[in-house]
């Protein structure tokens, strides 16, 4: 694993593929929780690119030109396409690879231990996102980091998940980077209105047994929620919100 790479904060050297295997002809919904990643190491401070392959499957050819690549690995041909990335990207020198996802939380150990990556993060990523960028530039230590996987003297080694209580201080996700316009429109036929799909809160007041959830509810402000959806009408003209929380109705008030 290389540790010490040194950004150039004038240059795009992280690249956040999303790729997840969307059908625009049926259903697709915008991909907030990559949109929340970029977004939050672009508040950092960081240069992103973010390649949108489910638009654009050329895009693909540019993986290779970034020194860390992030995937997010989920079932069926996107996962295909990420494991084969990674294999090329790892037989180059000064590559890291950083993966998450839905596979990820669902078997983490088997992660590391059949594929390339160096690293992975799950649960509430955002901080552990930042924190494990900077330490792949030379500062901090994994065994500080939350919701962060990876090797250490050939052990898979898994550090416990953050759980982000105040989601008002987290940024806006990176919408700027994406063809805003194509995801809105194939939720529009669905709604009737120009719209996009939007969380407001993370987790549920329950504890089912049948549910990977842990009982651990948290929401935004209504200040916060109303900022959002304002923001958006505004600069894109979305007039209606398909909110994909886990419990959207665990608060009326």
């Amino acid at each position: 694993m290389n540790s010490n790479i040194k950004f150039d904060k004038e240059k795009e050297e992280i690249c956040v593929v999303s790729y997840l295997g969307l059908d625009f002809n049926s259903i697709a919904i915008f991909p907030l929780g990559i949109a929340s990643l970029s977004g939050t190491l672009k508040e950092a401070g960081y240069k992103v690119r973010v390649l949108d392959l489910d638009l654009n499957p050329k895009l693909g050819s540019e993986i290779s030109n970034y020194k860390v690549v992030m995937f997010s690995l989920v079932a069926g041909k996107a996962l295909s396409f990420a494991l084969e990335k990674i294999e090329e990207l790892k037989a180059m020198e000064d590559k890291t690879v950083i993966v998450g996802g839905p596979l990820v939380s669902a078997m983490p150990q088997r992660i590391l231990k059949e594929t390339k990556a160096d690293y992975f993060v799950y649960g509430d990523v955002e901080r552990s996102i930042v924190k494990l960028v900077q330490y792949v530039g030379g500062k901090g230590k994994l065994e500080d980091i939350k919701g962060v996987g990876y090797r250490k003297n050939g052990e898979i080694k898994i550090n416990a998940p953050d759980i982000i209580e105040d989601l008002d201080n987290l940024a806006f996700p990176d919408l700027e980077s994406f063809d805003v316009e194509a995801y809105t429109k194939n939720i529009e036929f669905r709604l009737g209105v120009r719209s996009i799909n939007w969380y407001t809160s993370r987790g549920c007041a329950f504890d089912c047994q049948f549910c990977f959830h842990e009982k651990n509810f948290r929401g935004q402000s209504a200040e916060r929620i109303l900022k959002d959806l304002k923001h958006m009408k505004e600069k894109y003209n979305i007039r209606g919100f398909w909110f994909l929380d886990d419990n959207f109705i665990n608060s009326p008030k």
